[in-house]
């Protein structure tokens, strides 16, 4: 028996996913195991579509995942329509205003604009601050914040020798400007972290679609954190 209809990881507002986008629930998968509750602020300086910033704001709306989508239930027989109109305004006025900031960036001027449509689609466009920059001219946008990102990794050989020149640079943009944050990036690089110089505390196996990856998290200690 469907009882979903669509994939549960389909939450309703995606109008342009971009080239590889995350599922909305690995998204907010990132989120929680970084340590994000929505109290903290967030930042995603590769997002794409946007779909890690609109997962952080509906964290810290305290949203329900599935308020803006139909399930498969709706067509059964003795579906109880009153009781679900209750349920969903129940859920609808335990949304709350976010206490801290949520920025986006992403150095493709298109993928933002897809993103901005995204979170208007998830009425969150007024909580989330997007922005058109290269991630190394972001900046920290509160203190002890959340960074969660899914950097490119390449496929093709002349790909990944770009990044590996790319990552020692980011690991010293996160060195000189994000102490004191706690950043997670999404890589199925396993060499990202001793290219950035940086050990992990943690590294968490997940699969992006078929591909294995790693969840590496960061604290961003001044001065601490560089990999002897």
């Amino acid at each position: 028996i469907d009882t979903s209809g669509e994939a549960l990881f389909k939450r309703g507002y995606r109008q342009d996913t971009g080239e590889a986008p995350l599922r909305e629930n690995l998204a907010a998968g990132l989120l929680l195991l970084a340590g994000y509750n929505g109290t903290q602020p967030m930042q995603d300086p590769f997002c794409g579509s946007g779909t890690i910033a609109i997962e952080a704001a509906w964290i810290a709306q305290n949203r329900a995942a599935g308020l803006m989508r139909r399930f498969g239930f709706e067509q059964f027989n003795n579906f109880d329509k009153p009781l679900w109109t209750k349920l969903k305004a129940a859920a609808r006025a335990a949304i709350r205003q976010p206490e801290n900031t949520i920025a986006a960036s992403d150095n493709d001027r298109r993928m933002i604009s897809a993103a901005q449509a995204n979170a208007a689609a998830a009425e969150v466009e007024n909580i989330i601050q997007f922005n058109v920059l290269d991630a190394q001219d972001t900046r920290p946008n509160g203190a002890n914040g959340i960074l969660v990102a899914n950097p490119p990794y390449g496929v093709r050989l002349a790909e990944i020798q770009a990044l590996h020149a790319l990552y020692p640079q980011l690991g010293s943009w996160l060195k000189q400007h994000y102490a004191g944050w706690t950043a997670g990036l999404l890589s199925g690089d396993m060499e990202m972290p001793k290219l950035m110089r940086l050990k992990p505390k943690r590294k968490i196996p997940l699969f992006n679609g078929n591909l294995d990856c790693r969840l590496f998290l960061f604290d961003m200690v001044a001065g601490s954190n560089r990999k002897e």
